[in-house]
């Protein structure tokens, strides 16, 4: 009975409602669904529901600090009421015991645990909280679950999450040029050189960045769109995401489709210990298809010089150099 009286509640009528039934309900793919859609149809409306997620992080963040701060009361004696007053003093102790009861109970604030992956290395954690991340070779993140916070600070290189679902403790991704805020998601976090990149597979991922204002920078990013944060003032643009290649990533292959082998040679390094270079222009230049396994530089080799005429020649300090051995064949896509 209770269920059905629920599904005849009507929708919320403004972002404070959603916001409000959104964490005070367990998860309704329905309902879910049904919020989603306001999101998509009215900026104004995202805008306005980003204000309450502030809100309410901001005012229990504050009423944390209130309850940290304030002093211990005193207890005041007076000789003709001292009876009023051991009873006073009764109940302050009582007071206090029931804190230090409550922080013993609590226990330490739980530490950052550091996990980081080699070239060609990859690697599934699962969080305190049931939450999952699959971190991409040459990558570092620290992870802290909390009771009141779930927090993961993706110093270098490329993760995906899978998000358990938690409206009391939202999921956050930091990074140097950027934020992400999750409920229960599943998303990518690729931190190149000079930007991040945040892809979405599953539910609603919010980007901030880091040097502006979260209320203006921040936006929305659905299933199969990526934000990408190219400064810590620049604002996050949206665009089509690649989930192929993460997709790809995380089965150990990668794929490519007549892009030029320089750009190639810069993806599979990522996976390997020594680099791999073009030796000229001219090479660099030579498109490439194929479907190759993360780190295999023999099956590379074999592939290039059977299908392009090119040869993987050890230079030493400047690692492996992709030279041509003779007139390359046409380009046609092959499996290493």
């Amino acid at each position: 009975m209770i269920r059905r009286l629920q599904e005849l509640r009507p929708m919320p009528a403004s972002a404070a409602e959603w916001f409000t039934r959104r964490r005070g309900s367990r998860a309704d793919p329905a309902f879910e669904r049904a919020f989603e859609a306001c999101l998509a149809a009215d900026p104004e409306f995202q805008r306005q529901y980003a204000l309450c997620e502030i809100a309410w992080d901001l005012s229990r963040q504050a009423a944390e600090n209130l309850r940290v701060s304030l002093p211990e009361a005193p207890v005041r004696t007076i000789a003709p009421r001292r009876r009023w007053a051991l009873g006073i003093g009764l109940a302050v102790s009582v007071l206090i015991a029931v804190i230090a009861l409550w922080f013993t109970a609590a226990g330490p604030e739980p530490q950052a645990v550091r996990y980081a992956t080699g070239a060609g290395e990859q690697r599934t954690i699962t969080l305190a909280d049931g939450s999952r991340i699959t971190l991409n070779t040459r990558t570092g993140l620290e992870a802290t679950i909390a009771r009141d916070r779930r927090e993961v600070v993706l110093e270098s290189g490329e993760a995906f999450f899978e998000v358990v679902h938690d409206t009391s403790r939202p999921f956050r991704v930091l990074t140097s040029l950027g934020h992400v805020r999750v409920v229960g998601t599943r998303f990518g976090v690729y931190r190149r050189l000079h930007s991040v990149e945040v892809s979405t597979e599953q539910g609603l991922v919010r980007v901030s960045s880091v040097g502006l204002p979260e209320t203006t920078s921040a936006v929305f990013v659905r299933p199969g769109e990526s934000a990408v944060i190219a400064a810590p003032d620049a604002r996050p643009h949206l665009r089509r995401s690649d989930l192929e290649r993460i997709d790809n990533w995380r089965h150990q292959r990668l794929e490519f489709d007549a892009v030029p082998l320089a750009e190639l040679l810069e993806e599979f390094s990522r996976y390997t210990p020594v680099p791999l270079h073009a030796a000229n222009e001219e090479v660099g230049a030579v498109r490439v298809s194929g479907v190759f396994h993360i780190g295999n530089v023999a099956a590379l080799s074999k592939t290039l010089q059977a299908a392009f005429g090119l040869v993987v020649r050890n230079s030493g300090s400047r690692g492996l150099i992709v030279e041509r051995a003779s007139v390359g064949r046409p380009d046609r896509k092959v499996k290493g």
